[in-house]
Order: C-alpha cells, then sequence, then structure tokens
C-alpha cells in the first residue's frame, strides 16, 4: 500500500489494539494492528475513542490497517473459547455489548467515515464496514460473515444491518413472493457463511454496497482521505436509525424447512440446523408481534441472545477449538 503521500507521525490515541492518527486536513485514521487484526477489548476501545475524539476535533475517520495483508479475521476466538471454557459467560456478553456498542456509535455519528476493507474482511471485520457512509477498496477482497463455521451467528449488527438491506430491497416489490426471495437470500449467504469471490461479488450478496469504490490501484488510504474531505464539505446527517418489521412464525417456519435445499448435495449436520435456525429466530425477529416494528437494538439484543446460548453447548466449543488449531472449519 502506498503511504508516500500520508504522514503517520501524528497520534492522536492508542494500544496494543489499535492506533489513531491525525493524518492531516483535520481528518483521523484508526489502524488496526493487534495480531491478524482480530477484534478484542482493545480495539473495540479504540473505536469508542475514536468516534470521541474525532466528534470534537476532526472532520472525519478512515477506518483500516497500514501494515496487513487483510482488513480484519473477524473477532479473537481465543478470547471466546478461553471464556467459554471457563464458564465465563459475563466476559462473552460483555464483549458483545461493548462491540455492538462500538459500531453503534460509529453509525450514529455526526462525521462521515470511509473504511478500507481490503483481503479478508471476515465477521466482526465486515462488521465494522457496515457503519461506514463507503467504502473504498481493491478487487481482490474477500468478504464473509462467516460465524456459523465458528458454530456461532454474527453479533456485531451483521444480521440486523444484512436484514435491513433485505427488507429496504424489497420496499418496491408489491409481489410477497419477490419479497421473500430477499429475505431468503440473506439468510442462505449467512447460514453457508458464503465468503465472496472478490469486491465486486461482494457487491452482489449485500456485503459493500453498489455506491463503494472498487479501485485498480492500492492506494487505498490516500483516495479515502479524499473521500473523507469530499463528505464533511457538504451538509452531513447521521445514518438513519432504522425501524425493521417482525417477520414473525410463518417466514422463519419456511426458512427453516429451506435449510437441506440450502446445502443441497453436503448436507447439513444436526448442529448445522440448530445453528442455522437461530439464524432464521434473528432475522424473523423473534418472538416478537408480526409486523410490529422494531428498533436496531431489539435485533442486536436477538444476536447476542443467540450467541450465549450457542457458547453454552459443546458443539461450538469443538468448532472454534478446530479453527484455531487447523485453521478449517469442523462439521459437527
Amino acid at each position: 500500500m502506498d503511504e508516500s503521500q500520508i504522514k503517520f507521525q501524528n497520534i492522536i490515541a492508542g494500544n496494543p489494539g489499535a492506533t489513531l492518527y491525525d493524518i492531516g486536513d483535520d481528518i483521523a485514521f484508526l489502524d488496526f494492528h493487534s495480531p491478524k487484526q482480530a477484534i478484542g477489548f482493545e480495539m473495540i476501545s479504540m473505536i469508542q475513542t475514536s468516534v470521541s475524539k474525532v466528534e470534537v476535533n476532526y472532520r472525519g475517520l478512515v477506518l483500516g490497517t497500514r501494515n496487513a495483508k487483510n482488513f480484519s479475521v473477524g473477532a479473537n476466538l481465543k478470547l471466546i473459547l478461553n471464556a467459554i471454557e471457563n464458564r465465563n459467560w459475563k466476559q462473552i456478553e460483555k464483549f458483545m455489548t461493548e462491540f455492538q456498542s462500538s459500531l453503534t456509535q460509529m453509525k450514529n455519528s455526526s462525521f462521515p467515515i470511509v473504511s478500507i476493507p481490503f483481503g479478508l474482511t471476515l465477521g466482526g471485520g465486515l462488521e465494522m464496514v457496515f457503519p461506514s457512509d463507503m467504502s473504498v477498496t481493491v478487487s481482490n477482497t474477500y468478504c464473509g460473515l462467516v460465524e456459523v463455521k465458528a458454530g456461532l451467528i454474527p453479533a456485531g449488527g451483521g444480521c440486523k444491518e444484512m436484514l435491513i438491506k433485505a427488507v429496504a430491497d424489497s420496499q418496491d416489490k408489491i409481489d410477497p413472493i419477490e419479497k421473500y426471495k430477499n429475505i431468503l437470500s440473506i439468510f442462505t449467504t449467512l447460514a453457508l457463511g458464503t465468503v465472496s469471490k472478490d469486491a465486486e461479488d461482494a457487491k452482489d450478496l449485500g456485503y459493500l454496497n453498489d455506491s463503494d469504490i472498487v479501485m485498480k490501484g492500492e492506494d487505498l488510504i490516500k483516495f479515502a482521505k479524499e473521500k473523507v474531505v469530499d463528505l464533511s464539505s457538504l451538509p452531513y446527517s447521521p445514518k438513519v436509525n432504522n425501524s425493521i418489521p417482525v417477520l414473525g412464525d410463518e417466514v422463519r417456519h419456511r426458512l427453516i424447512d429451506e435449510i437441506p435445499k440450502i446445502f443441497g448435495a453436503n448436507q447439513p449436520t444436526k448442529y448445522d440446523i440448530e445453528i442455522i435456525s437461530k439464524l432464521a429466530y434473528i432475522i424473523t425477529g423473534g418472538n416478537g408481534t408480526t409486523g410490529k416494528l422494531e428498533s436496531e437494538q431489539y435485533f442486536l439484543d436477538l444476536e447476542k441472545e443467540v450467541v450465549l446460548y450457542l457458547c453454552g453447548n459443546e458443539n461450538t466449543s469443538q468448532r472454534i477449538s478446530h479453527i484455531l488449531t487447523t485453521g478449517k472449519p469442523l462439521r459437527n
């Protein structure tokens, strides 16, 4: 990545997980540098610090990493596995609460944010991209909400944000079958933990937006900074907090019935079905009243509820342990 025109000398704040830099023109850059850019408490703390610092003293924020092959591999699975093994459910709940809160702060901020996903942008790493106003990326960017492979579900707003996109895409459609197809599409993507083939495929999957910019070169930070300057020169309104409809039991049962078809010849295990049924529970609004509009926080709470439930199952700890040991998912 060509950083020749960007100076990273003026540190605003930092810790072992990330550093916030002043990169000139009243723009800040949050640089992730934990091992593999895995998300732990230190990185979450720096997201929160960055929002508060930029709100007061800067025009906007670029979100990314300087000296790495990948944007982020997602949550620190070692941290989660250690908490499971010690039955420290409060630590898992605290981790999710703080991560969700930090991304909500980003989404509700009064300044523009441009993220620069590249390489592997997985799980919580992709969830950090969702609150951005724009992403500037390159073709070889591989996005995915892959948590099901670790016996978990996206719990940093991933389920909620994908649902918001599906509902928005369905608003102009009158045919109930067409509306359902949009929900089934994101459900399938989440159920399989699909990873995009490239940045354009990430747009097709709903991970990135059509308006996000795919560059041929690698000078992402410089270009992203220019985009933040452009956005900050215009009247800026914080992103909308959506009201999301509860889809209810009927849609949930239809989605669950689709699970064998989603997997095709590669039949799901019993635990696959249990995890993915919980995904359907979140997407359709839990035990809420069908048709009722609920807040984003309502769906974040459902994500948290399901992760805590799954962490209590030995199959999840086996999946996480296998990934940490072999780098490959376990079908158990």
